[in-house]
């Protein structure tokens, strides 16, 4: 039996990045170790483009240019009859280091109109977080903050939470919506709900989630990053 011994480096960043070519794509990343990124416990800095082939090779983290060169990659790797990539990536030395590849089997709407910030429209208070799985959904919402909580929720529910982790995914398929207080277009609440096509909006922010958690109705877009509460 062979023991692998590999020393651990800790990146100055980590990311993930999705796209299907030069003219559309998101970039979501961190500092350091990209754990919280995937597992949705901080909300990432983000840069789309769409529809503009010149501003991938503008996109720089921590002074390295890495817009051009994922996608070139992307290019090398992806099969054409899966055409949509996701890398995770993270840069180490000043160099970008690629971590693994994964086919993306959803459609995505990459919306670069992303706010998070408030507004008011007549009686109507709406809040802006990341659109992560497209849809609408209105009704009950219900917080849950850990699994032990889960006589507070019932089916059809839309799901206020933190952030979530696999073992989430059975009360995640049986809710309406779902709006988490941190994560990105790219972290596990958002991937799950798209497979499961349930309408999500991440990254609304912990005091929106405080605001919004005793509200009994509640709207969400998961195209727009709207909650609406009256």
């Amino acid at each position: 039996m062979a023991v692998i011994v590999q020393e651990f480096k800790e990146p100055d960043f980590s990311g993930v990045w999705i796209g299907d070519d030069e003219s559309s794509g998101m970039l979501e990343w961190v500092k350091g170790n990209g754990e919280k990124l995937v597992s949705g416990k901080v909300t990432p800095i983000n840069e789309i483009w769409i529809d503009n082939n010149s501003s991938s090779e503008k996109i720089k983290v921590g002074g390295v240019s890495i817009g051009k060169k994922l996608i070139e990659l992307q290019q090398k790797v992806v099969q054409d009859d899966m055409k949509i990539a996701d890398f995770e990536w993270c840069i180490l030395d000043n160099e970008l280091v690629m971590l693994q590849y994964r086919p993306v089997t959803k459609q995505l709407l990459i919306n670069k109109n992303i706010k998070i910030t408030e507004m008011n429209v007549g009686n109507k208070e709406i809040l802006y977080g990341i659109p992560a799985s497209r849809g609408e959904a209105f009704g009950k919402s219900k917080f849950v903050n850990k699994l032990s909580d889960l006589d507070k929720w019932n089916e059809g529910d839309i799901l206020m939470t933190g952030y979530t982790d696999p073992d989430w995914i059975e009360i995640m398929s049986k809710s309406s919506g779902i709006v988490a207080a941190v994560g990105g277009f790219l972290c596990h609440t958002a991937i799950i709900a798209r497979e499961f096509d349930i309408p999500c909006v991440t990254g609304i922010g912990e005091d929106s989630i405080k605001r919004i958690w005793d509200k009994e109705y509640i709207y969400l877009n998961g195209d727009t990053g709207e909650v609406h509460i009256n």
